[in-house]
């Protein structure tokens, strides 16, 4: 409000109606959770004495009646309750039930009373003091609430209104998804991180072959397509239930191997196929030319097209804090990586892959591109496996990585090190440059062809 000394202007800001929305929807939300009321815990609060402890205690009771000091066999501790798998221990739920009770006797009224304020916990019908939301429309989709009646606990009885949420059917597509499929290029799916069976089992069968697509096709020409088809699936899926979620399979190192790093990489774009100034350009542009490099990020100044310019003390903020999780990142990695290198020099690289020694996710793709995969014991069975011969047509390089890849995960490598060591053992640094082959795959080849004699 600002003042002069003919009157004073009021402005006012008007919240977009979708936080209004989302801002009710949440105090809704905050305003159901509350009624739940106390949520008790009946599983072990603490672990009993184990079988062998307690063996331990007689013996020293035995011992101590030996020379003659009185001793009891009971120490005081009620006999334990064995709950999931055996573990056994003592619950606080059986005092908490006895003292609800002696509330529920000695003070009916007041325990009647904190009861109509939340759910009854056996119908989830409201009580009668409790707060009744208002029904919820969810994109123009009323949910309609319902009415019940509950049954105070305690000496005395109390009725209150309760509600229900009928269940609405909303089509799973509001789209239609173009039909795709896997090609002969895509990499072996059972390499992909597989998802929840459960959700995946309920997911359209497009789906999951788009899913597929996106984790071992990355070279498929219709990959944008798949893309969009998960895409807008999920999307359908996050509006329906925005708790809920849907999981596809995912990329592995092993998928990289066969594909290829590049497979996921953006492909070199050419002057005027994307939009100038488009966000597809900006982003482009931004991991293709070594010489683009305007102020802020990618991501900053795509915020500051829909948002408005970003203050120079924000995008310095922005800056300092994108700086310094970079350097954060950097110094875990060489952190882990001068472990690793301790490591290697005091127990010896073959050594940790004999022991199985657990390392982080970069230690372990680390020490396989410099040892390999196959334990000294692995190696020895490799080497004894009958010899099968490698392709040797035309197209022999992509031919022997397919089938030396196929034959790693297989586990029979060492069946065609013969024939591999035979035709490329003279250029092995070049048949890996030519064929993408993973280091730890041409690590194994060494191994087994060294164990061969």
């Amino acid at each position: 409000m600002s003042g002069g000394k003919g009157g004073s202007t009021t402005s006012s800001v008007e919240v977009p109606q979708y936080i209004e929305d989302a801002a009710k929807e949440n105090l809704a939300r905050a305003q159901r959770i509350s009624q739940i009321g106390y949520v008790p815990y009946y599983g072990p609060d603490v672990a009993a004495f184990s079988p062998q402890q307690e063996a331990a205690f007689a013996g020293t009771q035995q011992l101590a009646g030996a020379f003659g000091t009185p001793t009891a066999l009971d120490m005081g501790v009620p006999a334990p309750q064995t709950f999931a798998g055996g573990t056994r221990g003592y619950s606080s739920a059986p005092m908490f039930e006895q003292a609800q009770f002696e509330l529920g006797q000695r003070r009916p009224a007041q325990k009647a009373f904190i009861d109509s304020l939340f759910i009854d916990p056996y119908s989830g019908a409201y009580g009668s003091g409790a707060y009744v939301p208002p029904p919820i429309v969810i994109d123009d989709v009323p949910i309609d609430i319902g009415t019940g009646t509950g049954t105070g606990t305690g000496t005395g009885t109390g009725t209150g209104t309760g509600t229900g949420i009928s269940s609405t059917t909303i089509s799973p597509f509001t789209f239609t998804p173009t039909d795709v499929t896997r090609t002969d290029a895509a990499a072996d799916l059972n390499l992909a991180i597989q998802p929840d069976a459960d959700i995946f089992a309920a997911t359209p069968e497009i789906i999951r072959e788009s899913q597929a697509i996106l984790a071992t096709d990355p070279t498929n020409p219709r990959y944008n397509d798949a893309f969009r088809n998960v895409f807008e699936y999920q999307s359908e899926q996050a509006r329906q239930d925005p708790f809920g979620q849907v999981t596809g399979y995912g990329i592995t190192p092993e998928i990289l191997g066969q594909t290829g790093v590049e497979a996921f990489m953006p492909p070199s774009i050419g002057e005027g196929q994307i939009p100038e100034g488009s966000f597809t350009a900006d982003l482009t542009r931004s991991l293709t030319d070594p010489n683009y490099d305007p102020q802020g990020t990618v991501f900053s100044r795509a915020l500051g097209d829909v948002f408005g310019p970003t203050t120079p003390q924000t995008q310095a903020m922005l800056d300092a804090e994108i700086a310094a999780r970079a350097a954060s990142s950097e110094n875990s990695a060489q952190r882990r990586a001068s472990e690793l290198s301790g490591l290697i020099q005091s127990v010896g690289g073959q050594e940790l892959l004999d022991t199985g020694t657990q390392l982080a996710g970069d230690q372990t793709m680390a020490l396989e591109r410099q040892f390999g995969t196959l334990t000294t014991s692995d190696v020895v069975d490799q080497a004894n496996l009958d010899q099968q011969s490698i392709p040797l047509g035309k197209g022999g390089l992509k031919d022997t990585r397919k089938v030396l890849d196929k034959a790693a995960q297989e586990g029979n490598l060492g069946a065609y090190v013969d024939s591999f060591m035979d035709k490329y053992g003279g250029d092995l640094n070049s048949f890996q440059d030519k064929t993408g082959i993973s280091s730890a795959v041409m690590k194994d080849i060494e191994k087994i062809a060294a164990a061969k004699g």
